[in-house]
């Protein structure tokens, strides 16, 4: 099962700062207590004409986990190595700088250095867990967590994952 998401939205009495020569689309904007969607363009023009902001979009290509049968203690109890793999796309038209993503496994909280992606480039992180029992489990990532890279979206950053591990 996969779903839910992560992100920002504008708040609808919010200013948004344009630079000279660009174009910004603005989505999920959140209007009272109601979110919407809509797309809002802002152009501003000097001599040079009107230009195209070119901003990186991380989202995840790919969030998947894999485990390992390690043994029995003598209650009966399953223990597992678990590994969650994320891949991480640069959608944008321009690359990223480096970043930090969030992986959390039931709670217990992991920061990744994500380093710059090319636009239309990957980057793979895997994260490793020793002695899992069985049970049920929730997985979530989060991508540029400190929110330090500007991206043409910002609400498409997250994902959850829910497996459950046999006992």
């Amino acid at each position: 099962k996969i779903g839910g998401y992560f992100g920002s939205t504008n708040s609808s009495n919010e200013s948004i700062l344009i630079n000279d020569t660009i174009n910004q689309s603005i989505t999920n904007i959140s209007v009272g207590n109601s979110s919407q969607q809509s797309n809002v363009t802002a152009n501003n023009t000097n001599q040079s004409g009107v230009g195209t902001l070119q901003l990186p979009d991380l989202i995840v290509d790919s969030f998947n986990y894999s485990s390992t049968f390690l043994h029995n203690n003598s209650a009966g109890t399953k223990y597992y190595n678990l590994e969650v793999t994320l891949i991480i796309r640069n959608n944008g038209t321009s690359p990223s700088g480096n970043s930090t993503t969030m992986i959390d496994l039931n709670s217990q909280r992991r920061n990744w250095n994500t380093p710059g992606i090319s636009s239309g480039g990957t980057t793979t992180l895997v994260s490793g867990y020793d002695n899992i029992t069985a049970g049920s489990y929730t997985s979530s990532a989060m991508l540029d967590w400190n929110h330090v890279i500007s991206e043409s979206k910002e609400n498409n950053n997250g994902v959850i994952i829910e497996f459950f591990l046999l006992g």
